[in-house]
């Protein structure tokens, strides 16, 4: 399994510490980069200045309280400019107010600072495999219940649907073009809305996310 990379957006070197620490003790192979800010993740993100080639985060962890462009303005930006990176916010304040105020701005999940590292693992691992909410430190709570039978999720179409159950046998682009009648190319088409209409980036996410939501009957491991 390659290493998952994540961007860790925290201008507290303490609390960047503890992250830190948090995963070197986890069995979760990580790279992670640290900024201190939203101005700086913008960069990152779009390798410029000093992050000229910077590697594509797998997922980012963001700070609130952070210096400059606040932690929920930030994550605005993230969602209108790189929204197939998912966004978990960790943050001390973990009031009802502060949750939804993230989660309608973007986030992909919420985990308290409070938590031990071990948990803020587990909640950011959850997220990767497409869990939604905030999590308490044994699961995550308020989240939205799974589809029922197969039910369309907003965005995708009946053929995307189709292709998203190839993409859950583990077919390759040219083998779903063939089975569906249809160009590569527009496979993926296909293949990058059913990314963003399900907030994943990539096929093994794609295909755990559909499973737990019921949208395939079995999804390849």
């Amino acid at each position: 399994m390659n290493d998952i990379h994540i961007l860790l957006v925290e201008d507290s070197p303490g609390d960047a510490r503890l992250i830190l620490e948090a995963f070197k003790e986890s069995k979760l192979k990580t790279k992670i980069s640290v900024v201190i800010d939203g101005v700086e993740a913008m960069a990152f993100l779009k390798h410029e200045g000093k992050y000229k080639g910077s590697l594509r985060p797998d997922i980012m962890l963001l700070d609130l309280n952070l210096p400059g462009m606040d932690g929920l303005s930030a994550l605005a930006r993230f969602s209108d400019s790189f929204r197939h990176i998912p966004v978990v916010v960790i943050s001390g304040d973990d009031s009802p107010e502060t949750v939804e105020r993230a989660v309608a701005a973007g986030a992909r999940a919420f985990i308290p600072k409070s938590l031990p590292g071990a948990g803020i693992v587990q909640g950011i691992e959850h997220a990767l495999n497409g869990r939604v909410g905030t999590f308490d430190g044994t699961r995550f709570v308020s989240e939205a219940p799974p589809s029922e039978g197969g039910a369309l999720p907003d965005g995708l179409s009946l053929r995307q649907m189709e292709v998203l159950a190839l993409i859950c046998e583990g077919k390759s682009n040219k083998q779903i073009a063939r089975e569906l009648g249809i160009v590569e190319r527009t496979v993926k088409s296909h293949v990058t809305a059913i990314f963003g209409a399900l907030s994943v980036i990539n096929r093994t996410q794609a295909a755990m996310v559909a499973e737990r939501l019921g949208l395939v009957t079995r999804a390849a491991r």
